[in-house]
């Protein structure tokens, strides 16, 4: 799996490079970038020896068992969809929030404060990537509760996959 204290590390880099000035726009577009060429990489691998797939919901199973365990060693609790290309994905547990408390960030030395949502920007991009990987576009968000249960809502903007999409 992608291991967290990595991920904080490269995090770290990000956010204190002086190469994109320490906006908050151009950590994320950093991060997001990362996420999304791991996630084209990985995803061409777990695929290369299984059958086509036959449609979104399908990829999106797949995301949520076999990708998303290769990632987090575990399974996405749940996915929902509204059957119009926008799906619902969502860790309850998720391990790079398990050891983050709200606020408990110092400000780095570009000025940037960090905050746990930081944490969903790479493995937004990570499913961006592995959907990119399979021809299909989409926008990924992320979002976190109260209770650091993440969602990660998928709205699918062109799918070579589905003609319906």
């Amino acid at each position: 799996g992608i291991n967290a204290e990595y991920m904080g590390q490269s995090l770290e880099y990000v956010i204190s490079s002086e190469t994109h000035g320490g906006s908050k726009e151009s950590i994320y577009f950093t991060l997001e970038n990362m996420g999304f060429e791991v996630g084209q990489r990985l995803l061409e691998r777990l695929v290369k020896d299984r059958p086509l797939f036959k449609n979104t919901t399908e990829v999106m199973k797949f995301l949520c068992r076999e990708f998303w365990s290769e990632c987090f060693k575990k399974q996405v609790d749940s996915l929902m969809t509204n059957k119009k290309g926008i799906f619902q994905l969502r860790d309850e547990n998720f391990r790079w929030l398990k050891h983050v408390a709200p606020g408990s960030f110092p400000k780095v030395s570009t000025g940037y404060q960090r905050t746990s949502s930081d944490f969903l920007i790479f493995p937004a991009g990570l499913l961006r990537g592995a959907l990119s990987a399979l021809g299909i576009i989409a926008v990924v968000e992320a979002t976190i509760a109260q209770d650091l249960s993440c969602t990660f809502h998928i709205t699918i903007k062109r799918s070579i996959i589905d003609k319906s999409s």
